[in-house]
């Protein structure tokens, strides 16, 4: 039996919970009349309704500033609904701040404050003087009632409204494993009692026949078995997915308070802008949820702060005056796709660029990838702060709270049009369906959401680019680096064949591809959290133990990529022999009498047999009476170019093996996608020139 204490407790957790629910409706309605949007009558019994409710509330837990609070706010109402009294925006902003109070009031009940009820009091001078009738029944408290124990964190974490039928569904499968587990008991008796005529029979020397009738039993009893546990499975099944709705809630919860957000940014006029929500209908985990709510601010205040151009700027673009930012909820598989979109100015990459040069980042963090950058710690374009733009705390930490949900986060940005931001989640953290793989004698996992793809490549698909490796043969070429390189393990013994097992990885808009040693299958996997002790490790995601006992680490399939993306270095690929003690050949096709003069010393001093030829024309004569190992080749050359070198060196029978890279100073996609085309196994810039990614990826060919 409950005491007094543990009733009170239960009471307040429930009402602050209440409490969260009807200040949003009020919200809601409040923002519905200052739009003009709906019918106002049915508008005015929803608001009615809800300070009511929650008058009723106040008063069993008893919280008297909450109670006369909601009593002003009943008679503010009554007013208009009778049309004494006009709807203005004075009186609209009176009513925000005044659910404002509230929910800040049930915050500091919650954290135990002892100002809590200080919010409310400062509103009530301004509703009493608003609300035209002030009944003897409701007395003006100075302060919160102290009587009521206030909740305890614990309590108010524990709290969670669940739909009746789906405690009915439920509790029926709870009937249905309770009916099983029955039988299973029965099972184990049956199986104890053969147990022991056996023994008896093994005693007293016994005949083979009445073994045979245990036999017969036996076989009974385990088929009898094998159904019990298909019902078992069944049950389980089922009661883990009504667990799985219990905590679904609609994706519009975790939008809720963002129309107030938009609507205040724009109170000054200088702006303005409408919120969309789609798809709020679109069940996510609990914990998904509340994830989501603090990324969803940041990125709808990121949206007004910079993307929507004040009004005046719009109009002189051809643009209407009110900009649009949009939030919008689609399932795919087991994930949830949230975009954020505003048809505001977009991003100015040449501003993005200069700030990261200013602020030092690594070159390689931007390629291709420019507008990423804005996710960077710190990273703000605004030479000042203003209420709307903060100090470059916001996106940065949007990235992390999302990745710590196992999720991913993209930009993208077409000028003048404007931004719209992706966000790949799970649907629950709980569990995933997994990849297992193998690394170094170790087993991984990947969420196999995240997996685009699986392939067996041979180390004629693997190109170089840039000094990176690049995996190519469908699609764009996309980076890649071996697992165990991006996990800092040991390498994996050398094995004969030159065929890899390759896992396509994608995330958000962000792609890449990893080199695993093995393959294992597909499962469902129960996700185990680390522990507070480890925090946010690098790579790993989780861990979960598989049927067998052993302990797997789940991978973070964003990290992964992201250190694919920046650079991981792939000085040797697994199963690739070493480099013969044998002198190699190389051929050098470079017009430039300083830079061939510079390359062919790099090489000869590497301890290679170099040849120099002052164009392709040339090069190609030595390659057909010598033969090569590997040509080193510029693209823009007299004679005959580096692509139409590398052309001809493939149509050739004798000697279309040779590898080729070309070293340039052509920098466009078109071109490095041309090199690669022709057939190059390497694409590098001069720009960029760093003799050891040259050697490495020579070494890596010959």
């Amino acid at each position: 039996m409950a005491t007094g204490a543990q009733l009170s407790q239960r009471l307040m957790s429930t009402f602050l919970v209440e409490l969260e629910g009807h200040v949003r409706a009020v919200e809601r309605d409040v923002l519905a009349l200052e739009r003009g949007d709906g019918e106002a009558s049915q508008t005015y019994i929803s608001l009615f309704r809800s300070a009511h409710s929650l008058k009723g509330a106040a008063r069993v837990v008893g919280l008297d500033a909450i109670e006369t609070v909601c009593h002003r706010l009943e008679e503010i109402v009554k007013s208009l609904q009778d049309g004494r009294r006009k709807a203005d925006a004075p009186l609209f902003q009176l009513l925000l701040s005044t659910a404002d109070a509230l929910s800040a009031t049930g915050r500091g009940i919650a954290e135990q404050r002892g100002n809590a009820g200080s919010p409310l009091l400062a509103m009530l001078p301004q509703l009493a003087s608003t609300s035209e009738s002030q009944p003897a029944s409701v007395e003006e408290p100075s302060q919160l009632a102290t009587m009521v124990m206030p909740v305890s964190k614990s309590a108010q974490d524990a709290t969670l409204r669940v739909a009746a039928n789906k405690l009915d569904a439920l509790l029926a499968q709870d009937g249905e494993l309770l009916i099983a587990r029955r039988r299973s008991a029965n099972h184990a008796v049956m199986l104890e009692k053969l147990l022991q005529r056996a023994r008896d029979a093994q005693r007293e020397g016994r005949t083979v026949g009445g073994l045979r009738d245990m036999v017969r039993e036996l076989q009974g009893v385990v088929a009898d078995m094998s159904n019990d546990v298909q019902s078992l499975d069944h049950a389980a099944e089922k009661l883990s997915e009504e667990i799985r709705q219990v905590r679904m809630l609609p994706f519009s919860q975790a939008c809720e308070g963002l129309e107030r957000a938009v609507r205040d940014l724009t109170a000054d006029g200088g702006k303005q802008a409408t919120l969309v929500v789609s798809g709020g209908e679109i069940g996510v985990d609990r914990s998904i949820l509340e994830g989501l709510r603090d990324p969803l601010v940041h990125l709808v205040r990121n949206a007004v702060g910079h993307g929507i151009e004040p009004k005046d700027e719009r109009i002189a673009a051809g643009k209407i005056a009110s900009g649009i930012v949009s939030i919008a909820a689609t399932l795919t598989g087991s994930q949830i796709t949230v975009t954020v979109r505003d048809n505001g100015r977009g991003i100015d990459t040449g501003a993005v660029m200069a700030k990261a040069r200013k602020l030092g980042l690594s070159p390689s963090k931007a390629a291709g990838r420019e507008n990423d950058l804005i996710f960077e710690p710190g990273f703000t374009t605004q030479n000042s702060v203003s209420r709307i733009s903060g100090r470059g705390i916001g996106l940065d930490v949007v990235r992390t709270q999302i990745e710590e949900m196992r999720g991913a986060i993209s930009v993208a940005s077409e000028t003048g049009q404007g931004t719209v931001f992706t966000i790949v989640l799970p649907l629950t953290l709980t569990s995933i369906r997994g990849l297992l793989v193998g690394s170094s004698g170790q087993i991984f996992a990947l969420d196999s959401t995240m997996v685009r793809g699986l392939r067996r490549v041979s180390s004629d698909e693997i190109r170089f680019v840039e000094g990176r490796s690049v995996l190519v043969g469908e699609g764009e070429p996309l980076p890649l680096a071996p697992l165990s390189t991006l996990l800092g393990l040991e390498r994996a013994p050398e094995r004969d064949g030159e065929r890899f097992q390759v896992v396509l990885l994608g995330a958000a808009s962000a792609q890449a591809a990893v080199i695993v040693d093995t393959l294992y299958e597909e499962d469902d996997l129960t996700v185990r959290n680390l522990g507070h002790r480890f925090g946010r490790l690098s790579n790993i995601s989780g861990g979960t133990i598989l049927p067998d006992g052993r302990v797997a680490l789940i991978l973070h399939a964003s990290d992964l990529i992201e250190g694919v993306l920046a650079g991981a270095a792939v000085s040797r690929l697994p199963g690739k022999r070493a480099v013969s003690e044998t002198k190699k050949r190389l051929v050098i096709a470079e017009d430039s009498m300083t830079t061939r003069t510079l390359i062919k010393a790099i090489l000869e001093n590497a301890g290679y047999d170099v040849s120099a030829a002052a164009d392709g024309a040339e090069a190609w004569r030595f390659v057909e009476r010598n033969g090569a190992d590997l040509v080193v080749a510029d693209v823009e050359m007299p004679e005959m170019s580096g692509f139409e070198l590398t052309e001809t060196i493939r149509a050739s029978a004798e000697h279309g093996g040779i590898p080729v890279i070309l070293l340039t100073a052509l920098e466009s996609d078109n071109d490095k996608a041309r090199g690669l085309s022709v057939g190059a196994n390497a694409y590098l810039l001069k720009s960029a020139f760093d003799q050891r990614e040259l050697l490495s990826a020579i070494r890596q060919m010959v």
